[in-house]
């Protein structure tokens, strides 16, 4: 929300939102206020950036700005997960290097020119052997130990689709009518669950791939230095995971099935066909578009 009141002509929008803001701390007896949101890095640039700070510093005498930051690979194939996931039509490597325009290093640099250098902490989203993201936000950023519990109660992960079901997404799934993904995601939380769904081949060709079309040079953060994330494991699913896998790719394509039948303008496959389809591109190589 506070991303998309940062726009253009979205004064009024923002003034409104920050008002409610400001009412709901009050009507709490809070004197703290903490904003976050995804999208304010990738949709901010200097000039949003400094109108929310007009607005923050006409209802706030003091503001910190804190960006947590991720490690270049796991963002980029987090990013286009989500990209072939969430894209109107089918996309491909190209489109998602045209639509990709996020620098790291531009973007710490403009919230400092906004809110002043002082004022922004950089947070590593992961150190190596160190505790978790939100200890560390909590002892660095809020000055205090957080207990078990309350970790465990404020904690919680998305669960994240696998790179070939991404795959059927974008290069099968957009072509029905009323496509919809929010169902699609519905069906494949309910299929997998918290099972472990990860490719090793795939992602590790396509970390690798992404990893080179991308320019280092916009990820040079002291906050990043050290945080090169382990090497990918590149082996195999086999045995017990590779069953579990497959359980839950079944099931994601049952549900499919009983979702997209109402609207296939033609009979769908069955499930061995679906597995055949699954088994073509797992041999589809990232380079070959």
């Amino acid at each position: 929300e506070l991303a998309r009141v940062l726009g253009k002509n979205q004064g009024s929008a923002l003034n409104a939102v920050m008002d409610q803001i400001v009412e709901r701390a009050s009507s709490a007896g809070a004197e703290h206020v903490i904003l976050s949101g995804e999208d304010l890095c990738t949709a901010a640039n200097l000039a949003s950036i400094e109108r929310l700070r007009d607005a923050v510093f006409q209802r706030f005498s003091k503001a910190r700005i804190v960006l947590v930051a991720r490690n270049k690979v796991d963002y980029l194939l987090s990013h286009y997960n989500h990209f072939l996931r969430h894209a109107p039509n089918p996309v491909r490597l190209s489109e998602f290097k045209a639509h990709l325009k996020f620098s790291p290093k531009q973007t710490v640099k403009d919230w400092q020119t906004g809110f002043g250098t002082e004022a922004v902490h950089v947070l590593p989203n992961d150190v190596p052997g160190g505790p978790p993201l939100l200890t560390r936000f909590a002892r660095e950023v809020l000055g205090v130990e957080p207990t078990p519990a309350e970790l465990k109660a404020c904690s919680r992960s998305n669960a994240s689709f696998d790179l070939l079901s991404a795959c059927i997404v974008n290069d099968v799934l957009k072509a029905f009518p009323d496509f919809d993904i929010k169902s699609i995601n519905q069906a494949y939380h309910a299929a997998f669950g918290r099972l472990k769904n990860n490719l090793p081949l795939e992602e590790a060709a396509l970390a690798t791939l992404l990893d080179q079309t991308f320019s280092d040079a916009d990820w040079a953060l002291d906050a990043l230095e050290g945080s090169t994330p382990k090497a990918l494991d590149a082996t195999p699913l086999t045995g017990e995971a590779g069953l579990v896998y497959l359980s839950g790719l079944a099931k994601f394509c049952t549900l499919l099935h009983d979702q997209l039948s109402e609207t296939a303008t033609e009979p769908l496959p069955d499930r061995r066909a679906v597995v055949d389809s699954y088994r073509i591109l797992l041999n589809r190589l990232p380079e070959s578009e």
